[in-house]
């Protein structure tokens, strides 16, 4: 039997450059291969700093809103046994 979780978002965006503004999302996250790359990084470094760490990516999506990459992440960890 596996212990209960706790879920968080994380979210961030990328602004986008013109011409790749227009671009379908796959191609987007193509040409921004070595951007998401450092994004992941500084993510994974982050999520032992949010609220007390321990958090693992459970999903994530991308979304193109305008000139904007939206990145949202789903994090979880196991409920701590103060919280329970």
């Amino acid at each position: 039997m596996t212990g209960k979780l706790e879920y968080a978002f994380t979210v961030r965006t990328i602004e986008l450059e013109k011409g790749l503004a227009d671009s379908a999302e796959s191609e987007i996250t193509l040409k921004l291969g070595s951007e998401l790359a450092q994004l992941a990084e500084t993510l994974s470094n982050g999520l032992e700093d949010m609220h007390g760490g321990n958090w693992k990516v459970v999903s994530h999506d991308t979304l193109k809103l305008d000139d904007k990459l939206v990145i949202s992440v789903l994090v979880s960890r196991p409920i701590s046994s103060e919280k329970t």
